[in-house]
């Protein structure tokens, strides 16, 4: 089917803002596929569709921070595999009522991101959609020695990368238009994707041999125990005092009369990471992070009771029993 002049028009405008010159592009954007070549480490790929009023609200996303966020949110799950990115594939659905200009500002606010890392947008699709605007990324990077959510062991130690909770004290605040709250605010809106972490245990040639488990902390703490856990093969004491919490996060909280640990552990999209490691390696990584000025907080130990517990200042142990949060479906 033959584009209208209207489509033909757009998709001119979109090749020149997103075109790029990647060193292994055979093939660029603009013909039935894009051909690249092989990399010289392991290829890797992943994909995040994002949903109107599931994902984010149009109300308080404008289409550059919307465009920002969808690429970011797929560059964190490279993170959390500890590979670095080349190439992003996007795909929308939008209403009749998006304007060409914000389809051009979206594009705008990705290429912010992707420009960081030298990538290149190199296809996708527009199209119809009857009700909210759906986003559709996928990445490709490369890998030498992928990290997995798999490899914990009884005894490893849990380290996040920065604090938890903050993402959803940005939305909270977002719709309530409390603009004090503009680092929290931010967070949500543009979180950083943790690839600085991923650079720098690759300078150090860490391995999985080091980091038995690495994911981002995206569905929230607890949720995203369950995987490191592998639901209840391992269990897992958190040291509440030890886990990082912003204070634009402890102080909403409390405006709010809620818990700032609730937010925490339950909040999700902070897309951190979490590290597990043994315990002869703490103080290694703790050298590598902070020769690199990065954070790296150590919250908790794997243990094999298939319990996930919290343990407060005065030494007091409760188990979760009841897990709540972010859902896919």
């Amino acid at each position: 089917m033959l584009n209208t002049p209207r489509e033909h028009n757009l998709i001119q405008k979109l090749k020149k803002l997103v075109s790029r010159h990647h060193s292994n592009t055979l093939v660029p954007l603009g013909d039935d596929a894009f051909v690249f070549k092989n990399f010289t480490e392991n290829t890797v790929v992943a994909q995040d569709m994002m949903i109107e009023d599931v994902h984010f609200k149009t109300s308080y996303f404008s289409p550059t921070d919307l465009g920002y966020k969808a690429l970011a949110v797929n560059l964190s799950d490279l993170a959390a595999m500890g590979a670095l990115p080349h190439f992003a594939q996007v795909s929308l659905g939008l209403p009749k009522d998006v304007s060409e200009d914000w389809i051009l500002s979206f594009y705008s606010g990705m290429l912010d991101l992707a420009d960081q890392y030298q990538m290149e947008i190199v296809g996708g699709d527009l199209c119809r959609s009857p009700g909210p605007v759906i986003v559709d990324v996928s990445v490709i990077g490369e890998v030498k020695d992928a990290f997995t959510r798999n490899g914990v062991q009884d005894g490893d130690w849990l380290a996040v990368t920065g604090p938890l909770g903050l993402s959803h004290t940005g939305r909270l605040a977002l719709e309530k238009e409390l603009y004090i709250y503009a680092e929290a605010m931010q967070k949500h809106l543009r979180p950083k994707p943790r690839l600085d972490v991923v650079q720098i245990l690759k300078q150090h040639q860490v391995t999985p041999q080091t980091v038995h488990g690495l994911m981002d902390c995206s569905d929230g703490l607890i949720n995203d125990l369950l995987h490191l856990t592998r639901r209840g093969v391992l269990g897992v004491e958190l040291n509440v005092p030890e886990i990082p919490i912003d204070s634009d996060t402890l102080g909403m909280a409390a405006s709010l009369q809620q818990k700032a640990l609730d937010w925490a552990l339950w909040g999700g999209e902070d897309y951190e990471l979490l590290l597990a490691f043994p315990k002869n390696k703490k103080d290694e990584l703790k050298y590598i992070f902070e020769s690199a000025d990065l954070d790296l907080f150590f919250i908790g130990q794997f243990n094999d009771t298939g319990k996930i517990t919290l343990k407060n200042q005065q030494g007091e142990i409760e188990e979760i029993t009841e897990f709540k949060g972010w859902s896919h479906f």
